[in-house]
C-alpha cells in the first residue's frame, strides 16, 4: 500500500513538472530514492544532477534538443534564481539556434567566483555586470554579449548559425554588432572567428542547418552565396518561390543550393502527420525549383561533416575557391 502511495505521489509530481515544462527536483529523501529506482527500471531519466523526467517524455523530445535542454536549464534557474546565464545558455534563453553539441552544460556568470568548470555540467565565465539583463525572472547576458561569447569559442559555422538567428529573430543591429566585436574581441582567443562571424552573418537564413552549410562553404574557402532565400517566379503556378541559396557565378552561370535534412520537416512536436505535410510541401517546392532551369546542388545535411563531401559537390558544380581553408 505504501509503495502504491509513493508511486502515485511521484506520478503526480512528474505530471506537475511536465505541465510547467520542467524537470522534477525531489524535495525529500524518500522521493529521491523512489526516482532513483524509477531510473534503474528505465521508467525515468536523470538528465542533470538532482533532476528527473519520465523516460517517455525525454525520449519524445529527442528530435527537439533545444526544447529538451530548456527543461533542464529552466529547472536549474528556478532552483537558483540569483544565477545569470551566459554563453550558449543565454543564447538558448534568447531563442537562438544553438547546436545540440553545446547543450550539455549550463553556462553561468562567475559573479566574483572563480571561473571555469565547476563540477559536472556547470561552467562559469567572467562577464561585466553592465552586460547582464533581466528577461522576466531570468538573468542573462545581453544579446550582443551572448553572440560574441558564443562566437569566440564555437566553430565558425556554429557561431554563424547563432548570429544569423540573432539577426532574424531578435533584430540584432549588424553594424552596431560589428563595431562591438571590433572593440571587444581584439586580442582575445577566438577573435578571428568572431570577426568572421560578424562579417558573414545574415538574417535571411531560415534555419540553423542552412547557416551551418553556408558557414562550411566559407570555412572551406569557397565563394559564399550571392543571395539567401532568393525569390523567383514559380514556372508552374506563377506564384513566388524561394531557394535556400543562390549564386551568380563569375563565369556567368547560375546555381541554386538546397539543403535537405530531416530537421527541415520535423517541428518541435515531432508529429508524424505534421512531418508528412511538410515533406509533401517541400517536395513540391523542390520540383518547382527544378523547373526553373537553373542547376540545383542538393546538400544532405546529415553528410556535411563527412570528409570531402561538401567540397566535392562545390567543385562539381563549379563554385570557385577564393580563399584558403579557415
Amino acid at each position: 500500500m505504501r509503495n502504491t502511495s509513493a508511486r502515485q505521489r511521484i506520478e503526480e509530481q512528474l505530471d506537475g513538472a511536465e505541465r510547467l515544462q520542467r524537470c522534477l527536483v525531489p524535495k525529500t529523501r524518500a522521493d529521491r530514492e523512489a526516482l532513483r529506482r524509477a531510473v534503474a527500471a528505465g521508467v525515468a531519466v536523470r538528465p542533470f544532477s538532482g533532476m528527473f523526467m519520465r523516460a517517455s517524455t525525454w525520449n519524445a523530445l529527442k528530435t527537439s534538443p533545444r526544447v529538451r535542454w530548456r527543461y533542464v536549464q529552466n529547472t536549474f534557474l528556478d532552483e537558483h534564481p540569483d544565477e545569470a546565464v551566459c554563453s550558449f545558455s543565454a543564447a538558448l534563453d534568447h531563442g537562438l539556434w544553438v547546436s545540440k553539441k553545446y547543450l550539455d552544460t549550463i553556462h553561468l556568470v562567475a559573479s566574483g567566483r572563480s571561473h571555469g568548470r565547476c563540477g559536472t555540467g556547470i561552467h562559469r565565465h567572467e562577464c561585466p555586470l553592465n552586460e547582464i539583463e533581466l528577461n522576466g525572472t531570468v538573468k542573462r547576458t545581453t544579446l550582443e554579449r551572448t553572440v560574441l561569447d558564443c562566437s569566440l569559442v564555437a566553430s565558425f559555422e556554429d557561431g554563424l548559425a547563432i548570429a544569423d538567428s540573432a539577426l532574424r529573430f531578435c533584430k540584432l543591429d549588424i553594424q552596431k554588432y560589428r563595431d562591438y566585436v571590433e572593440a571587444l574581441a581584439r586580442c582575445r582567443s577566438g577573435a578571428f572567428c568572431a570577426e568572421m562571424v560578424a562579417r558573414y552573418a545574415d538574417g535571411a537564413s531560415e534555419s540553423g542547418g542552412e547557416s551551418i552549410v553556408r558557414g562550411l562553404i566559407v570555412a572551406l574557402g569557397y565563394l559564399p552565396p550571392t543571395m539567401l532565400q532568393a525569390e523567383f517566379v514559380d514556372p508552374i503556378d506563377g506564384g513566388a518561390i524561394r531557394a535556400d541559396m543562390y549564386y551568380e557565378l563569375p563565369n556567368g552561370l547560375r546555381l541554386i543550393i538546397e539543403v535537405d535534412g530531416f530537421g527541415k520537416y520535423v517541428g518541435a512536436d515531432g508529429l508524424g502527420k505534421e512531418m508528412q505535410r511538410r515533406l509533401v510541401a517541400e517536395r513540391q517546392r523542390e520540383s518547382h525549383i527544378t523547373a526553373l532551369g537553373i542547376p540545383v546542388m542538393r546538400v544532405q545535411f546529415s553528410r556535411v561533416y563527412e570528409d570531402g563531401y561538401l567540397e566535392h559537390l562545390l567543385r562539381r558544380f563549379g563554385v570557385p575557391k577564393v580563399a584558403p581553408h579557415m
